[in-house]
């Protein structure tokens, strides 16, 4: 009993390191050697890796919706000055939503990925630190500007995206420093950076961990052929219902392109279906979660990494499938009712009720 309590005790005083070390004590944090930094990785609940930009949330006061086909397209005039409002700015991408996200909710997490040396990248990081997000993992690219996205809002929500990809990762020390991880998740990664995908199996097998997917349009292009040696280190493919089309290369109904991947060796494959629901497929299961709340959204960016972040909560917390479908429906559905992809991350409180 007395070494039990001794090893709790043990655990808890490095928890409360690790949130010392990533809040707002930064004169303490640089006191602390790297090997200390390393010990306190080994407690993370989840690291990401991914892009990284700095989000720049703006409305317009004139705008016209116009119709083509089934698309709807935002006009302007050409040569016009448009008066707009700056309505936030966040770190944005999908590691940096997913983190900001879980933390809230009492996890550790960490970021892997590249900012500039400039000052959009200096305020990315005080941004993930001030969430209490580890930024040991981000380096700077020299004289390169951080990514970053401009999000045009219209009237009822929805949102188009003016992004510039400027900085690149290399992952080529992994998995050192992270073996320990509980969890790995993945965003969308540049061509030059799909070599993380390589150390995944060796990384997976050594203990009770697990990797979440969450792919962007580079992977899409790619096929659905080239990541088959990928598919087996895969727990979790979360894909809306766009991009499942995409990636599974054959039409079909969602179900038949969902578990291409399942007999692929992906563990379980979550797909999002906007205003309809969300579904979940694995070898032994096939489940639908329709949408609890049907409130118009205030703003739908950051809606799949929300979800993300419900799925891979549950995940963490050991429970089962019909658990992660509703957390992450919650968890979207709390986003979408603020401007910007973190305003209105789900509490802890409103994810268990």
């Amino acid at each position: 009993m007395r070494g039990q309590t001794r090893g709790f005790i043990y655990e808890v005083y490095l928890r409360l390191g690790y949130l010392f070390l990533v809040g707002d004590s930064f004169p303490f944090e640089r006191k602390i050697n790297s090997g200390i930094i390393s010990v306190m990785q080994k407690y993370f609940d989840l690291l990401a890796f991914g892009s990284l930009t700095l989000d720049t949330f703006v409305a317009l006061d004139e705008m016209e919706l116009e119709h083509h086909g089934k698309e709807e397209w935002m006009a302007l005039p050409v040569g016009a000055k448009i008066s707009m409002h700056t309505k936030s700015k966040h770190a944005g991408g999908s590691a940096a939503n997913v983190t900001t996200g879980l933390t809230k909710l009492g996890f550790r997490t960490g970021v892997y990925g590249t900012i500039g040396n400039d000052e959009s990248g200096r305020l990315i990081r005080h941004l993930l630190e001030n969430r209490n997000v580890n930024t040991d993992g981000l380096s700077v690219q020299k004289n390169t500007p951080s990514s970053s996205s401009i999000i045009i809002m219209t009237p009822d929500g929805q949102r188009t995206v003016l992004h510039e990809r400027a900085t690149h990762a290399h992952f080529e020390h992994f998995p050192h420093g992270v073996s320990e991880t509980r969890a790995l998740y993945i965003g969308h990664l540049e061509i030059r950076e799909e070599s993380l995908f390589d150390h995944l199996p060796s990384w997976r097998e050594k203990g009770d961990r697990f990797v979440i997917w969450n792919p962007g349009k580079t992977q899409f292009s790619g096929g659905f052929q080239k990541f088959l040696p990928v598919y087996p280190a895969i727990d979790c493919l979360i894909l809306n219902r766009e991009e499942l089309a995409l990636f599974a290369d054959k039409k079909g109904t969602i179900e038949t392109e969902a578990r291409r991947f399942v007999d692929a060796g992906v563990k379980s494959v979550v797909i999002t279906e906007s205003k309809k629901g969300a579904h979940y497929f694995s070898a032994e299961k096939t489940i639908f979660q329709p949408i609890t709340d049907g409130r118009p959204a205030v703003c739908s960016l950051g809606a799949g990494d929300a979800f993300a972040v419900g799925v891979v909560a549950a995940m963490l917390e050991n429970k089962d499938p019909e658990t992660q479908l509703l957390w992450g429906t919650r968890s979207a559905e709390s986003v979408i009712r603020e401007f910007g992809a973190q305003e209105g991350q789900i509490t802890r409180k409103k994810l268990l009720n």
